[in-house]
């Protein structure tokens, strides 16, 4: 068992429980329960983080998640038990005050005893008394102060020691804001995809409209097409397929839902789009922005002064424990036993306690009065907490619900719309799909016959191939393993692996019954879908014909190829019997008897013949006939030689170019032959009619540099040309323009002449006379602005006079508004006092009826308990009756009847008369409650 540490907020109070790390939430909501009397339902346990522990999930004992310091939340759904608490907390601070109280009250008893020798031997008691009572008040404070961290967040740059020692980031107000927080963000995250989806209704009206269009066609067509009894039979699994007849299309879709025809789909959807109108997501919108808006109220997120707070109470903690220090030491002194003591100087010491245990009183008291700040400042932050939790956190969250609300019926419209949109679809591609199908049935049925033809005869193919090249290998290595050769070509002795599938598995074995017959009756009878019953032929034998791509096209010219490319040829391989004849060596090393060691005669020419293969491969997919080495393509070139039937059996190759003396470059391909040029070519047909001198003539050397001069002087041509062009256009302008600039230098003339000084002298005399008028015209606006100026002289001092007059007015109406301030004032005092008189009045009645009914309670429940205790007694004397019964060896079935009929007397009178009792306590407790 382990410390679980909860902060229950709307009490202040931190407590712990006993848990196993094999409880579930639920367990500790119990537990919780009984000892605070929230209700579980009630409960809302938050971590510093704003998350919510499911009651399902097991509890967390991570000591970095759940200690003294960071317990988890409590919070109250409702706010039933306000009284409790307040008289939890008046409990709370008398029983700390009381303590101080006590120990003076003790202390100073003590002092007042007559006896000197009693009082000098009590004093050092009461000292450390008071000393205790001392350290309750700082404990209480401390506690105090600890609460109100946990309560709300406290700023680390005004109480820097005192976070410091305490280290906690956020606490019990900060986690409900953050709770809330997450809830508002989980709001905007749905509200973006509220606003997505309304976009896409917008768009899916559009697209809707275009869907319905020729709905009646495709309801036509649905009507047209019949489906065969054995395809039902075959799609629902039966058998007997005598038991189907046939059915249209649309008939079967209808059968799904009997009760709406596919018309009533299509007026469903055109309701549902017209039901989404715009202003409701509209107002969807606002109020979420509304309830991010409200959330985010600093006013009300924030406790203003709490930090101020929390300074005040560490500033006044701190003076506690000075206070606590001085009693520490007042009390050491007091306690001191001096080494020599008389009667004399007993007075004298008795004095000094005396005066030392009321400085000890005086800072009891001053540690009460500060224990009572505490107190009060914890009373009210919880006061303002519950303010809050009682108008601005409801009020969000019934908002937050409110709009999820909306949210989830937008979200359920339009899940339903888009279901309703994609049936529409099926239906409409029903036509097509079908055709489609049938089409694909008949397809697959063709093609899984010449696919399976084609497989085994691959099969074969394969089997003679793999036989062939694994004995060739077989026999190679057998001789090579003899060899001390095989140290070079140790890779030489790998198996051929099996690279074919012997056995198909089984597939399009269950297409249904569907054949060519009904894809034609289906073109006779629905036009329309003709486009959609074409069958496209398998043609698996051509599609999986295969081509050595080494070998060359017939259809490409003859290209040059590199000498030792002539040494690949496509003919059979060497058999193991030619390889010994011509390496008799090989035989030397063999013990086969029987063998041949001579040299092999054959002719020179003849070996560069391929002879038959004996094992070769003799069968191959689709290949065409081995080609002499005269048509072998050029090894990674793209260019191709065309295939010619070789006349002989003689491997042919092209004669080698004699060099020119003409200097030429190595090729590109050359290989490591040491030969003037690495290419060969085949005879070219035009090469062969030329006469044997023929030789081409020398370009001359004055032609070649005229046609780079040439090309040189492009480039000056092209802008020579383009000069010329532009002068031309200019000359055009120009001419095209000759009118009006004839015209222009004939009216710039005609100024530049003598009358130009008559037209400045007009001019001259024009403005002097509007300058004449203008000044006459300045003269009188000056008149006329002298004339104002006096004019607002007379306004100033007539509005001074009615401003003043305005003043004495407003001074006697501020000192009438005072006058009625302080009359609102005693006025809210008498109502204040007769509230509380009434309040109080009332409180007292409600305690008084409440002692009222508690005792009825009582009674009630001691008259049902006496009842109770006398069915006990009564069953207990039953069930001594009949265990004697039971003792009794003649009367067995007797008792069993006799047993069965008691207890079942006894179970439904006792049933009854609980079932009575249970219902009369809750509703006593329903009336108390309400």
């Amino acid at each position: 068992m382990e410390f679980y540490y909860i902060f229950n907020v709307a009490r202040g109070q931190r407590f712990h429980i006993e848990v196993s790390p094999q409880w579930k939430v639920r367990q500790l909501q119990e537990n919780i329960a009984h000892l605070t009397g929230i209700r579980v339902d009630d409960q809302v346990l938050l971590k510093a983080c704003g998350e919510i522990l499911d009651s399902e999930h097991l509890v967390q004992l991570n000591p970095s998640e759940n200690n003294p310091d960071a317990p988890v939340y409590l919070f109250q759904r409702s706010s039933r038990h306000e009284k409790e608490d307040s008289r939890h907390w008046d409990q709370e601070i008398n029983e700390i005050t009381s303590i101080i109280d006590v120990s003076i009250e003790n202390a100073s008893r003590s002092e007042q005893d007559p006896d000197l020798h009693r009082v000098y031997l009590n004093i050092p008691l009461r000292a450390r008394e008071c000393r205790t009572a001392s350290q309750n008040a700082i404990h209480a404070c401390a506690r105090f102060a600890d609460e109100h961290r946990l309560i709300h967040q406290v700023s680390s740059s005004e109480l820097f020691l005192y976070v410091s020692l305490l280290k906690i980031p956020s606490q019990g107000w900060m986690a409900l804001v953050n709770n809330m927080d997450d809830s508002v963000v989980r709001l905007k995250k749905r509200a973006a995809r509220f606003q997505h989806q309304v976009e896409k209704v917008r768009q899916q009206r559009e697209k809707a409209t275009e869907l319905l269009q020729g709905f009646d066609g495709v309801i036509e067509q649905l009507k047209q097409i019949r489906l065969p009894g054995a395809l039902l039979a075959y799609s629902r699994g039966q058998s007997d397929r005598s038991l189907h007849s046939d059915l249209s299309l649309y008939a079967w879709i209808s059968a799904s839902d009997p009760q709406h025809s596919l018309q009533d789909l299509v007026e469903q959807v055109k309701e549902q789009i017209n039901s989404f109108g715009q202003s409701d997501a509209m107002s969807t919108v606002q109020n979420i922005e509304k309830v991010v808006e409200l959330s985010k109220d600093v006013n009300c997120r924030e406790i203003k002064g709490i930090n101020k707070r929390m300074s005040y109470l560490d500033h006044h903690l701190r003076q506690a424990e000075e206070r606590d220090r001085a009693i520490n030491t007042l009390t050491l002194k007091i306690v001191e036993t001096p080494s020599r003591i008389d009667q004399s100087s007993l007075e004298e010491l008795l004095s000094e306690h005396r005066y030392l245990m009321s400085q000890i009183y005086a800072e009891l008291k001053e540690l009460r009065v500060i224990c009572n700040h505490f107190f009060k400042s914890k009373v009210e932050v919880l006061g303002i907490l519950r303010m809050r939790l009682n108008s601005w956190i409801v009020r969000v969250y019934d908002r937050l619900l409110h709009a999820h609300n909306e949210v989830l019926v937008f979200e359920e419209k339009f899940t339903g719309l888009k279901q309703r949109l994609d049936l529409v679809r099926q239906i409409k591609e029903a036509p097509m799909m079908y055709a489609t199908a049938v089409s694909e049935v008949v397809r697959r049925r063709t093609f899984h016959k010449e696919f399976v033809s084609w497989h085994s005869l691959h099969v074969d193919k394969c089997v003679a191939l793999s036989d062939e090249e694994s004995q060739i290998r077989a026999q190679f290595s057998a001789k090579m393993e003899k060899h001390f050769l095989r140290v070079l070509f140790h890779g030489m002795f790998d198996s051929l692996p099996t690279f074919y599938v012997k056995s198909l598995p089984k597939f399009d074995e269950s297409l249904g019954p569907i054949d060519i017959d009904h894809l034609k009756e289906l073109r006779n009878s629905v036009e329309d879908l003709k486009q959609y019953l074409k069958v496209t032929a398998p043609q698996v034998f051509f599609r999986l014909s295969v081509r050595d791509p080494s070998m060359p096209s017939p259809v490409v010219q003859h290209g040059v190829m590199r000498r030792e490319e002539s040494f690949f040829t496509a003919d059979p391989a060497f058999s193991l019997s030619t390889l010994t004849r011509n390496f008799p060596s090989t035989n030397w090393l063999s013990t086969d008897d029987g063998m041949d060691c001579s040299p092999s005669t054959m002719p020179t020419l003849l070996m560069t013949k391929s002879p038959l293969s004996r094992v070769g491969s003799s069968s191959s997919l689709n290949m065409p006939a081995a080609p002499s080495l005269n048509q072998l393509s050029m090894l990674g070139e793209e260019d191709e030689i065309p295939t010619q039937s070789s006349s002989t059996s003689i491997a042919k190759s092209a004669p080698i170019q004699i060099p020119t003396p003409q200097p030429r470059q190595m090729s590109e391909k050359s290989s490591q032959f040491s030969t003037p040029d690495d290419h060969f070519h085949t005879a070219d047909p035009i090469e062969e009619r030329q006469p044997p001198n023929f030789q081409q003539f020398p370009v001359d050397d004055l032609t070649s540099r005229s046609q780079t001069f040439y090309e040189a002087l492009k480039p000056t041509v092209v802008q020579i040309l383009s000069l010329s062009k532009d002068m031309l256009d200019l000359r055009a302008e120009l001419s095209k323009n000759y009118d009006f600039f004839k015209e222009n230098f004939t009216k710039l003339g005609e100024l530049t002449g003598s009358a130009l000084s008559e037209r400045l002298k007009q001019v001259k005399d024009y403005y002097d006379t509007e300058l004449a008028k203008a000044s006459e015209e300045q003269q009188r606006f000056a008149s006329e602005l002298q004339h104002q100026v006096v004019e607002y002289h007379k306004l100033e001092a007539l509005h001074q006079e009615v401003k003043e007059s305005i003043a004495h007015d407003l001074a006697l109406q501020q000192s009438e508004k005072e006058r009625l301030v302080e009359e609102v004032v005693h006025l809210e005092e008498k109502v204040k006092n007769v509230r509380s008189e009434t309040y109080k009045e009332g409180i007292i009645a409600m305690e008084l009826e409440k002692n009222r009914l508690s005792t009825e309670y009582e009674e009630i429940i001691e008259a049902k308990d006496a009842q109770m205790r006398e069915l006990q007694k009564e069953l207990e004397k039953k069930n001594a009756e009949i265990v004697r019964l039971q003792s009794d060896p003649e009367s067995n079935a007797f008792r069993k009847n006799v047993i069965a009929e008691i207890r079942n007397e006894l179970e439904k009178e006792s049933k009854s008369k609980l079932d009575l009792l249970t219902k009369g306590i809750t509703q006593k407790k329903e009336e108390e409650c309400s």
